[in-house]
């Protein structure tokens, strides 16, 4: 019997498998975070059975992935831990290999697999048959007082797959999403989280345009209010998440109309809020 983890992630700024175009280019980057919880794989005779490695809500054991569902890259997680526990004398870059391979048979992406590999920030270079990642040291802490993330009400379970067969890219918008990423970097380096938010925002709204389904009527609520406090940026990040970059007062107001879902301390914790 042998037990792997590897951790949930987001993506903020790059894109990756969306298209091939992304690959004419000599490189793609991609900046993500390596989230501080875990996804665990049990693999026995009996075969392979996942959980939360970690406390999902306060005073509670480790859980079912059931807990919540889709997005924060579950399935990136559950394939790395599989590999991790089936394959445990492999090296390092084959499991994440294997992993990306895996992956790719249900949601076509390297970047989920190669962030759950880490734990906090790194901006990961994608070439058309290789990668590699480059870890920020520390930067998650200074990130992470402004950074939550919010459940999107009533997600379309579709979503996922409208965008895949509806992506269209706009000429130019390639060059521009590596420009974003690459003075996103440098602000978030620098500290200056406005800035950051500001790029991620761009992004997003460049994002949109290659997505026609990427949005509904209940993210656009969700972006018109958190515009109203003031926030610095904000996309929507994976299947029915929504991430905001902000001051306290900005989250504050947020928490009035939409769930929280605060990653710290390996915990995911839900602040149950009204909703408007």
């Amino acid at each position: 019997m042998n037990r792997k983890t590897a951790n949930l992630s987001i993506s903020y700024l790059g894109g990756g498998y969306d298209f091939p175009q992304f690959f004419e280019h000599s490189e793609v980057r991609i900046l993500a975070e390596g989230l501080p919880i875990s996804v665990e794989c049990e693999v026995s005779g009996n075969g392979a059975a996942w959980q939360f490695s970690k406390s999902c809500s306060k005073g509670e054991g480790p859980s079912p992935l059931q807990h919540l569902g889709t997005g924060l890259g579950v399935s990136a997680a559950r394939h790395l831990s599989f590999i991790r526990a089936q394959f445990p004398q492999a090296p390092w870059r084959d499991q994440i290999d294997a992993a990306i391979q895996l992956n790719g048979l249900q949601t076509g992406g390297w970047q989920d697999v190669i962030a759950s590999a880490y734990e906090g920030l790194v901006v990961i270079v994608l070439h058309k048959n290789d990668w590699s990642v480059y870890p920020l040291r520390d930067l998650a802490l200074v990130l992470h007082p402004y950074r939550r993330l919010y459940k999107i009400p009533a997600e379309d379970k579709n979503k996922a797959y409208n965008i895949f067969v509806n992506t269209r890219c706009r000429e130019g918008t390639c060059d521009e999403i590596q420009s974003l990423t690459r003075r996103g970097v440098a602000a978030l380096k620098e500290g200056d989280i406005a800035v950051f938010g500001e790029t991620v925002k761009h992004a997003w709204e460049i994002k949109k345009q290659w997505h026609p389904d990427i949005v509904n009527d209940t993210i656009v609520q969700m972006e018109a209010i958190v515009a109203e406090t003031g926030a610095w940026g904000w996309k929507a990040c994976d299947s029915g998440y929504f991430l905001v970059l902000g001051d306290a007062e900005c989250h504050r107001h947020i928490r009035k109309y939409y769930n929280q879902f605060e990653v710290t301390n390996g915990n995911i914790s839900n602040h149950s809020c009204p909703r408007r």
